[in-house]
This record gives C-alpha cells, structure tokens and sequence, in this order.
C-alpha cells in the first residue's frame, strides 16, 4: 500500500468514526445553595487537574494536585461564601461514590505564625470551626492539594479529606472563617477503580512472567515468610547509555497510568548509593523511566530519572534527601498518571511522597524491577492500572483519528529500532518497518481501548 492508498484509509476512516473519548464519569449531578446571595458555585466542566480554576469569583487555581484525586469530578465554589453562618450546600449524588472536601489547613489555627505557604502537612483543627466534617464521618486523607492565587506558586495548602457515600444527596455547612478560604468540593470512584491487571507473590517459584537483562542474575529464593525474587548477583548487561544495568520487566504487560506496590530489602552494605530501582514507562533499553531508591540523594542518585537516547537525567521535582535503607524490609508504593504526567513515589508512609516529578514523554510502557549496580529482593508485587491498547499512541484513551494521524506521520519508515523508539512507536509488528502488518494492528484496535 502506497502513501495515497493509505491517505484514502485514514479518510474513510475518518468519515464514519464517532467520537471514542470517554466522557468523565459523572458522580455530581448537582448542587444546591442556601443562605447566599453570591455568585452561585458551579459544577466544573472538566475533571480536576493541575492549574484548573478552583472558584467562581476568584481566579485561583489549584496545583501539586495528588494523583490518587486527579481526574474527580469537582464543584467550583464560590470564596465570598466563606463567612456567612447560615450557608448550606446540597451535593447530589448520581452514584455511589468518594466524597472530597478540601479544606484550608488553616483552618483552627488562629494564632499561626509563617506564609500559608509554608503549612503543608499542618491539618485543620476542627475542635473550634467546621465541627460539622468529623461528625459526618470525613475522615483526613493524609495529604495536601496545593492552592495558586495567582502568584505562580502553591500560596496556601489545603487538606483532602474523604468520605463513602451511596447515591442521593449529603448536606455541607459553613465554613465560617473571614481569613481562610473557602473549601473546595470533589467526587470520584477512588484508586480502587483501577483493575489487578498484575500480581506477583513468588510462592508458584517461577520466573516465566519475567523478562530480566541477564537470567543467570535472578531466581527464586526462600524468604519473608515464603519465597522472594532475588536480585543475588550483577548482570552481565551494557545499556546503550548510563542506566541500569539490572533490569527485570513483566512480560506481556502494557499499562500506561498505575498504581504499583511491592516490598523491597536491600541485600548490600551501607554506602551512599545503595540502591533498589523501579522501571516503568520502558519503551526499549533508551527510552524508560526509573526511579532511583538510593540512601543518599545526589545528582545521580535516589531521583525519578528519565532515560530519553542519552544518559539518564533526574526530573525530580520534589524528593528526599535519601532512602532510609536498612536491613528490613519496606513497603514501596508508585504512582503514575500519564494523562498529567504526575509520578508519585511512597515509601513506607502511604501518605507522604518521597519523590514527586512530572513526564508526559512516554505515556504507556513496561514495568519492572532491579537495582544500578546493586542487590536485593522483591516479594508481594500488586500492579492496578490501565493496560495500553497497541496503537493507542496519544491522549485521548482509546485508538482513533488522531493515533491514525500519527501512523501516518510514520508510515513506511524502516529501519525502527531503539534509537528513534520503533520509529515512534508506529512500528507494532516485526520486521523493523512501518508496514501493512503494523496497520491491520492498528485497524483491528480501532475505537478500542480506555
């Protein structure tokens, strides 16, 4: 098939496809206002996400969203409600769902001292405002969202808090606070949506499911109560550029946004780059991400890096001076959205990132685990996500025009290897080509997928 057959595809294809984006589901189906003559609050038209207005008459924006809320569904209030005594707001629910409120962390805190700014992780005290929310039943998340009033910057903090409810309607009261800022309002099915799309706990001995960089480096070993995957010697493994060298993948298993958790113990002495590493978005052995778990943070050390054809590089934008490393095991939870970019890493404390970044270059990838230059053990592996649809190569979720636009870009290259990442991914079939195969691929997955 010649480019002008191909453009003739792409047409035809284009004339009778019907719009494949997912609509954001909907869990608020309205609001009701009483005691306020103000600008009346409005359900946003979009789902929560970074830098998205949080109010009807300010211009504030939220920011540092978590990724376990982003993409709820949420109200835009309005701040002049803030004082008034007698405000109540009815949310109606058209699904059972997790209710969000967001609430200044100032908030009880009359004699705080500092920039709001600098009060991340200091909750609200309710035991003299909004007594109301702990006797409904919300319950402190464990985390902020952070608040731009137009300076660029998270100018204050807010506190997510959370509750169950079942369809119908909840009442919310005042906030009766003339120096804070009124609380922001969310719903969404909660991280339990993702499906198990991966679970590895060992106990079955093998090692068919996984893809290392060197066999002969990893086994099965007796530990942690029952049996682990063992890191117990170095790979004999060169990467194009300065990565990883011990790398195991899952086989088989595409995700593109991911919640994945394991427990980790380092087998290594103390030294500054001790280490464990987890890989995800992995394309081809130059073109990855990894987070890097070392003790002590440096330029080369305990980041979220990026492996792009070139020597790894830190995107952190957030992380810790260094992983507390021991001789026990710990508890590892990451986080990615790859409709924002938002990486998240936790560990131990499910309620606090260690490391926070931002990527949007590869959206969908492998996962797997490994070390620099180091060993270790891995045991209880739980992957919750999306898993990718070959050829969905572009948001939105799902194969269709746009993905056909970008194959086209591609079609009959040769030549697809690790350099130019399989020739930008259009090339999904073997031989090394953009070619017929890749487009029977393509069509067969059209208008399927997330």
């Amino acid at each position: 098939m010649d480019s002008t057959k191909l453009t003739i595809v792409l047409i035809l294809v284009g004339v009778f496809a019907i719009d494949s984006a997912a609509p954001a589901a909907e869990f608020i189906s309205g609001v009701v206002r009483r005691g306020s003559s103000n600008a009346a609050p409005v359900i946003a038209g979009q789902p929560l996400a970074e830098n998205l207005p949080c109010m009807v008459d300010r211009t504030h924006r939220y920011i540092e969203v978590p990724m376990a809320i982003a993409r709820a569904q949420y109200v835009m209030v309005a701040n002049n409600d803030k004082t008034l005594a007698g405000y109540e707001l009815d949310v109606i629910l058209a699904q059972d769902a997790v209710l969000l409120l967001f609430i200044d962390n100032r908030v009880g805190h009359n004699g705080m001292t500092g920039a709001p700014a600098d009060w991340a992780g200091i909750h609200p005290d309710f035991s003299t405002e909004m007594s109301w929310v702990p006797a409904l039943g919300f319950i402190d998340m464990g985390f902020d969202i952070g608040i731009d009033e137009g300076a660029g910057r998270v100018t204050y903090w807010s506190s997510v808090f959370c509750k169950q409810v079942s369809a119908g309607t909840i009442t919310l009261y005042q906030m009766n606070a003339a120096n804070r800022n009124m609380y922001g309002v969310a719903a969404f099915a909660g991280p339990a949506a993702w499906p198990s799309v991966f679970a590895a706990d060992f106990e079955d001995a093998s090692l068919i499911a996984w893809q290392p960089t060197d066999a002969s480096a990893w086994r099965i070993e007796d530990a942690h109560g029952g049996k682990v995957l063992s890191l117990f010697k170095g790979s004999s493994y060169s990467p194009p550029y300065r990565s990883p060298f011990n790398i195991n993948l899952v086989r088989d298993v595409v995700v593109d946004s991911f919640i994945l958790e394991m427990e980790m113990l380092t087998t290594v002495a103390s030294y500054n780059h001790r280490d464990l590493c987890i890989f995800f978005g992995y394309q081809d052995a130059a073109h990855f991400y990894y987070i890097h778990l070392g003790q002590t943070a440096d330029a080369t050390a305990n980041s979220v890096f990026l492996v792009d054809n070139a020597d790894r590089v830190s995107i952190a934008r957030y992380r810790t001076s260094g992983t507390p490393w021991d001789d026990q095991w710990h508890r590892v939870r990451l986080m990615r959205d790859a409709d924002t970019g938002r990486i998240e890493v936790y560990f131990d404390d499910r309620t606090t990132p260690v490391m926070t970044a931002y990527d949007d270059r590869f959206r969908w990838g492998r996962i797997g685990v490994g070390s620099f230059d180091d060993r270790g053990r891995f045991d209880d592996i739980q992957l919750h996500g999306r898993l990718w649809t070959p050829g969905d190569f572009l948001t939105p979720h799902g194969v269709d025009l746009v993905d056909f636009r970008h194959f086209a870009a591609h079609w009959l290259e040769t030549n697809c290897d690790w350099p130019n990442n399989n020739c930008h991914g259009a090339n999904l079939v073997a031989p090394a080509s953009v070619n017929l195969l890749d487009l029977q691929v393509l069509l067969a997955n059209y208008l399927s997928g997330d």
